[in-house]
C-alpha cells in the first residue's frame, strides 16, 4: 500500500479561479501589482461582545453557552506541582530543571493518552526527494521546492509532498514559516496561479521569510472519521505493533510537521533556530500540538483554534469537548470520549499544552466574532500558561485584561492578538505573526541571551584573565527550593554565542582594549575566557563583554571596575578578603539538610534566598583590594542524597553559586583569586586515587580538575600545561603563595613518612626557592588545608593529622625556621576549616583560618588539649577560636609605615554581616 498526493503543478479548474475570485483570492498577476492594505484594521479598540452576536450565536447552537455571565465557577489545575490523572506527582520545588526532567515529560504523557494519542517516532529510513525546483518563481524573487518525504514499513512506502518557497535575496539560512493546512490544497499552489490571503506567499518573501506548507488532509491523513488511505491507516497496516499509535488525525498532522522540519535540517536555505509553525482552526490545534512537542520550532502560531488548541474546556463556552468527540471522533484519541460533558471534572485542561511550548515562541490568535472558539478562553489559557516563560525568566506572567482588538502584544517570546472579524486566517494575521517573529527571529542575537557572571581573576601589575558565561537565563529562580530536589534541578541553561571583551581606563570606552570574538560552546560550558596583558600597574580599569547570537549588534553587559597591583616597588595600602565554606546546599536547606544538626543553622528565608550569601553583600560593600576563594567554594558532595558525579552536575554548583545577585555585584567591583580543596575537587578529603571506599569513584579526580580550571579565571586559557600553585607580588610590602592541595598528594590512605606529600616534590621545591628569594615585608603562605590547627584526631586530610601528613608539616616549619622566617613576617592563612581561630605553632609560626563563610556551614572548632585532637598535649596556642558557631570571613590589612610607625600587617575576623568579632595586629620585625 503506498500513499503520495497529486502534483500540485497542474492546469486549475476554471470553475475553482471562479470561487477563489469570490472568496477573496486573485491571480498571481493581480498580486504583483498589490499593496498590503491594513487600513481596515488600523482602529484599536477594548473587545465587547455585543448581546446581538450572543443570541446569533445561541439561536444556531443552542445546547452551547456563548454568554460570558454564563461561564461556570472552575478552578484550573495547577500546571507546576498538581497531580494529574493516574500520574505522580512532581516531586520537589518548580524550576526549569524540574520542568524539564519531570514535569513537562509528565504532561506530554498525559495528554498523549488522554487527547491526542501516541504517534509514531521519525522513521528510520526518512528520505527527502527534489521533485522540482523553480530557481526564478515570483518573477525571480523567490526559488520554489516541492519535495517529496517518504519513507517505507516492511517494504510499502507513503509519501507526502512539502511545498517550500524561499527567498532569493537572503544571503544565508532564511527564518521559515511553515503551514499545516486541512484547506484544499488550490490555497497553497505552487505555481502561484491562484493567491490566497490563507497563506501568502508572495509577502512572505517580500519580508524575508521562507514560507512552506504541508496540506495534511490532502495528502497526509484524510478529514474522515473511516478514512481507508493515510498515515495512520498505513500504521495499521503495515508496522508491526500498530497498537502502539493511539493517534488521532490531528496528532498525525502534527508528525507530519516534525517530518518537514526533518527536511528543513537537510536544507542549508533554512535557519533551523527560526522555525516558526502556522495552523488555523483544526490546522491551529495541529500547530498547537506540534509546538508542544517539537523544541526544534521556535515559534508556534495557533490560529483561531479553540477547543481542543488552546481554549480553556473548562469555561464551557462555545464548543464543547462533546462537540469534537461527536462530529470528528478521528480527531483525537479515544480515551478522549469520556471527557465528553465531564470538562469540569477533568484533570487536565488546555493550558498545560500551551505551557508546554515555553520558553520558545508562542502566538495565539482569535477573532472577535468567533465566539465559536471562545477568544477570552484562549487568552486565559495563555495567561495561566505565562508563569513558565516566567520561570525561564521570559518576563513577568501575563495579566488579565485581554489586549485591544486589531493590536499586537508581544512579551518576549509570547504573542497574541483578536483581530476584528470572523473565523479566518488573514493576511493581517499574518502581519502580526510575521512581526512577532521579526523581534523574535530578527533580532535574536539581543534576546534570550545573557551574560553572567562576569569577573575578572589572577590581577598582576599588567595583567588580568577575564570571564563570563552565555546563559539562556539572566535569573536562577529560587523561591521554590525548599528540598535537595529542588537545588539538584535547578541549573542555568548555557547559550551559544560569541562574545568579547572590552578593556578601558575610562567607563565611556573611547579607548579600549578588544580581546576578539570568542566562541560560547557547549563543550566549554558556554564560558568564554581572555587573558589580556599590557595593563599598567596600580590602574583602575573598567570592563564590559560584548555578546550575542551573532557579531552584529551584540548586546552589551553593565560595567565592572578592577585595579590592577601597584608596582612591586610600591609601598601603598593594601586590603583583602579570604573565604572558605560556600556552601549553597546548606544555605538553602539547613546545617542538617532539612534534617536536625548541631551543625550550623535553619535555612535562609525571605530577601536572603533570593540574594544568596548575605556573606558577599558584606564584602562588596567593604571594597577590598581583591578577593580570594580558598577552597570549598562548592560542595560537590552535597547534599548527601544528591552527589555530583556528572561533568554536567558539577558545572551545575558553579552556576547555581555564581548566579547569586549578591556574588555578581561583588564581581562587579572586586577582582578575584581562586584555589580548590576537597569539596570543588571531587568529595571530603579526596585524593587522586581512582576511587574512594565511601564515595565511590566519581567525579574522577581528572574531572574535578578539568571543572575547576573551566569555571573561574585562575589559569590562561591558552596554556597548555597549567599548574594553580603560584606567588603574587602585590607590591613591597605583600608577597602571597597560593599552593595547590590536591593535584599532586599522596593517598590519604598511606602511612605518614618522608615519602607522603600533599604538595609533591616540585611545588615543594617551588615554595621553598621562591620563599628565599622574596624581599616582600610580609609574607602569607594561602594554604587550602590548615598547618597547625588543632583538627579532630580522626582525620587524615592535611599537615595537622597525625596518620595524615604531619610529617611534611613538622619538616617544613623546622625549614623555615632554620631559614631565619620568624624574623620575616611570615604568616600562614587557611580555609577548609568550619570555625574561625588565630593559632600558634610551637615553633612560634602563626596561622589564621578564615572559616566556613555560611552560618549553616559553621560548627565549633577543636580546642588544644582535647583528647580527640590532634594535639592533646595542648603544644598548640590558641589565642582566639569562634565562642559560637559563626560563618564569616578573615580580613587581611597591610598598612605601610612612616619615620614614626613601622610597617604593620591586622587579620580580623568578621561574621557574615561584618561584625568584628577578633582582631590581631603585627608590626613588621615583632613577633
Amino acid at each position: 500500500m503506498s500513499n503520495c498526493s497529486k502534483s500540485f503543478l497542474r492546469l486549475v479548474p476554471l470553475t475553482i479561479l471562479l470561487a477563489f475570485f469570490s472568496t477573496g483570492s486573485s491571480f498571481a498577476q493581480e498580486e504583483s501589482g498589490e499593496k498590503n492594505d491594513f487600513t481596515k484594521y488600523e482602529n484599536k479598540y477594548s473587545w465587547e461582545v455585543s448581546r446581538e452576536l450572543i443570541d446569533r450565536r445561541a439561536d444556531r447552537r443552542p445546547q452551547n453557552n456563548f454568554d460570558e455571565a454564563l461561564v461556570p465557577d472552575y478552578t484550573l489545575p495547577d500546571i507546576f506541582t498538581g497531580s494529574v490523572g493516574q500520574t505522580k506527582q512532581v516531586t520537589g520545588a518548580m524550576n526549569t530543571g524540574a520542568w524539564e526532567k519531570e514535569r513537562r515529560p509528565e504532561l506530554l504523557n498525559l495528554f498523549r493518552s488522554e487527547v491526542y494519542g501516541f504517534a509514531p517516532p521519525k522513521p528510520d529510513d526518512l528520505s527527502f526527494r527534489i521533485v522540482e525546483t523553480d530557481p526564478m518563481a515570483m518573477d525571480g524573487k523567490a526559488t520554489m521546492k516541492h519535495i517529496a518525504i517518504s519513507f517505507t514499513v516492511e517494504g510499502e512506502s507513503f509519501s507526502f509532498p512539502l511545498i517550500l518557497f524561499l527567498p532569493n535575496n537572503r544571503k544565508g539560512g532564511s527564518p521559515v514559516f511553515l503551514l499545516l493546512s486541512h484547506r484544499d490544497s488550490e490555497n497553497t499552489d505552487p505555481e502561484r496561479i491562484i493567491i490566497s490571503d490563507f497563506w501568502p506567499a508572495e509577502y512572505l518573501i517580500q519580508r524575508g521569510y521562507a514560507i512552506a506548507a504541508v496540506n495534511v488532509a490532502a495528502a497526509v491523513d484524510p478529514d474522515k472519521p473511516e478514512a481507508v488511505t493515510g498515515v495512520r491507516e498505513f500504521y495499521r497496516h503495515h508496522y508491526p505493533e500498530p497498537d502502539k499509535f493511539t493517534w488521532g488525525t490531528i496528532s498525525a498532522w502534527a508528525w507530519s510537521g516534525s517530518r518537514a522540519i526533518d527536511y528543513f535540517e537537510t536544507d542549508p536555505g533554512i535557519n533551523m533556530e527560526q522555525i516558526a509553525v502556522v495552523g488555523h482552526s483544526r490546522g491551529g490545534k495541529t500547530a498547537l500540538w506540534a509546538g508542544a512537542q517539537d523544541k526544534r520550532i521556535s515559534l508556534t502560531c495557533s490560529n483561531n483554534a479553540g477547543e481542543g488548541g488552546p481554549a480553556l474546556s473548562k469555561r464551557l463556552f462555545g464548543e464543547y469537548v462533546r462537540d469534537l468527540n461527536s462530529k470528528f471522533p478521528h480527531w483525537f484519541t479515544d480515551n478522549y470520549n469520556a471527557y465528553s460533558d465531564k470538562e469540569i471534572s477533568m484533570p487536565f485542561d488546555q493550558h498545560m499544552v500551551v505551557a508546554l511550548v515555553a520558553p520558545r515562541g508562542y502566538h495565539g490568535a482569535d477573532a472577535t466574532e468567533d465566539l465559536w472558539a471562545d477568544p477570552r478562553g484562549s487568552w486565559l489559557s495563555l495567561l495561566e500558561a505565562s508563569g513558565v516563560w516566567e520561570m525561564y525568566g521570559e518576563g513577568p506572567a501575563l495579566k488579565d485584561e485581554m489586549p485591544l482588538v486589531n493590536d499586537l502584544m508581544i512579551r518576549g517570546p509570547v504573542g497574541y492578538h483578536l483581530r476584528e472579524g470572523g473565523h479566518n486566517l488573514t493576511k493581517f494575521d499574518w502581519k502580526l505573526y510575521l512581526d512577532h517573529a521579526d523581534a523574535l527571529f530578527q533580532k535574536e542575537q539581543n534576546t534570550n541571551i545573557y551574560s553572567l557572571p562576569l569577573l575578572v581573576g589572577e590581577v598582576s601589575q599588567s595583567t588580568a584573565i577575564f570571564q563570563s558565561r552565555l546563559c539562556a537565563l539572566d535569573t536562577l529562580i529560587y523561591k521554590d527550593i525548599h528540598d535537595a530536589d529542588g537545588i539538584y534541578q535547578t541549573d542555568m541553561p548555557g547559550k551559544k554565542g560569541i562574545a568579547m571583551f572590552e578593556v578601558s581606563k575610562d567607563k565611556s570606552f573611547t579607548q579600549s582594549i578588544k580581546t576578539g570574538w570568542i566562541e560560547a560552546n557547549e563543550e566549554g560550558d558556554f564560558i568564554v575566557k581572555h587573558k589580556v596583558s599590557g595593563l599598567e600597574p596600580g590602574t583602575t580599569y573598567y570592563y564590559r563583554l560584548l555578546y550575542g547570537r551573532k557579531s552584529t549588534n551584540p548586546k552589551t553587559s553593565g560595567v565592572n571596575k578592577f585595579s590592577t597591583l601597584p608596582s612591586a616597588d610600591s609601598r601603598t595600602g593594601t586590603d583583602f578578603i579570604m573565604v572558605t565554606g560556600s556552601n549553597l546546599e546548606r544555605f538553602y536547606l539547613g546545617g542538617g539538610f532539612g534534617k536536625s544538626s548541631d551543625q550550623g543553622l535553619e535555612a535562609y528565608m525571605e530577601n536572603d534566598k533570593y540574594e544568596g550569601f548575605p556573606g558577599f553583600e558584606t564584602i562588596a560593600e567593604m571594597n577590598p583590594d581583591f578577593f580570594i576563594g580558598n577552597g570549598d567554594n562548592v560542595y560537590y558532595d552535597h547534599p548527601p542524597s544528591h552527589k555530583a558525579k556528572t561533568q554536567q552536575e558539577l558545572r551545575a554548583d558553579w552556576h547555581r553559586q555564581f548566579a547569586m545577585p549578591r556574588i555578581r555585584e561583588m564581581f562587579s567591583h572586586v577582582p578575584t583569586y581562586w584555589l580548590k580543596d576537597d569539596h570543588d575537587h571531587r568529595f571530603d578529603d579526596s585524593d587522586t586515587v581512582k576511587a574512594n571506599k565511601k564515595f565511590g569513584p566519581l567525579p574522577s579526580h581528572e574531572l574535578g580538575v578539568k571543572t575547576f580550571l573551566e569555571q573561574v579565571p585562575v589559569v590562561d586559557p591558552e596554556e597548555e600545561n597549567p599548574v594553580t600553585f603560584r606567588t603574587i607580588r602585590v607590591n613591597a610590602l605583600l608577597q602571597l603563595w597560593m599552593l595547590e592541595g590536591r593535584d599532586y598528594r599522596s593517598p590519604n590512605a598511606i602511612s605518614d613518612g618522608p615519602e607522603k606529600s600533599i604538595w609533591g616534590e616540585t611545588q615543594k621545591e617551588w615554595l621553598k626557592s621562591s620563599l628565599l628569594e622574596s624581599n616582600a615585608v610580609f609574607k602569607i603562605l594561602v594554604t587550602p588545608t590548615p598547618m597547625v590547627g588543632p583538627d579532630g584526631a580522626s582525620k587524615i586530610d592535611s599537615h595537622v593529622n597525625l596518620d595524615g601528613f604531619r610529617n611534611e608539616g613538622d619538616e617544613f616549619f623546622k625549614w623555615l625556621k632554620k631559614n631565619g622566617f620568624l624574623k620575616e613576617n611570615f604568616y600562614i592563612i587557611c580555609g577548609d576549616r568550619h570555625w574561625q581561630y588565630h593559632a600558634i605553632h610551637p615553633s612560634g609560626f602563626e596561622e589564621f583560618s578564615c572559616g566556613a563563610l555560611v552560618d549553616q556551614n559553621s560548627r565549633m572548632g577543636v580546642d588544644p588539649g582535647d583528647p580527640k585532637s590532634t594535639d592533646p598535649k595542648a603544644k598548640v596556642k590558641q589565642p582566639y577560636t569562634s565562642a559560637k558557631p559563626s560563618g564569616g570571613f578573615l580580613k587581611v590589612s597591610v598598612e605601610p609605615g612612616n619615620a614614626k610607625d613601622a610597617d604593620r600587617i591586622s587579620f580580623i575576623f568578621y561574621d557574615e554581616l561584618g561584625t568584628e568579632h577578633y582582631r590581631e595586629t603585627k608590626n613588621a620585625g615583632v613577633k
